[in-house]
Parts: C-alpha cells; structure tokens; sequence
C-alpha cells in the first residue's frame, strides 16, 4: 500500500489498542472543553499509511 492511502481498518471490533485510543481521545476532548462525553461503541475505523507506521481515524 502506497504512503498516504487511508483505508478500511478490519478487525477494529476486538482491538483494545483502538478503543483506548478513542477513550484518550474523548477523554482528552471533555478536559479541553470542559465536557460530558462518553464513549460507548467505535463504530468505524479507516488508517492511513504514514512513514512511521500508521495512522488510525475513528
């Protein structure tokens, strides 16, 4: 896959790296904002092929 494709993510459903990236997130955007979110279910996960590794979006 080439550098900077951004694809479906398979088998996001039973990763726990995925779901504490998306606790941090929300978590990181209720101290920001002063808000209530709660995570309940990641729904959907495409990743993009980046220098380093990759880069998940949520």
């Amino acid at each position: 896959m080439a550098a900077g494709a951004v694809r479906q993510s398979e088998g996001f459903q039973n990763s726990l790296e995925i779901e504490d990236l998306a606790r941090f997130a929300v978590d990181d955007y209720n101290k920001k904002q002063n808000g209530l979110l709660e995570l309940k279910k990641v729904t959907d996960v495409k990743e993009q092929v980046v220098a380093l590794g990759h880069c998940p979006y949520m």
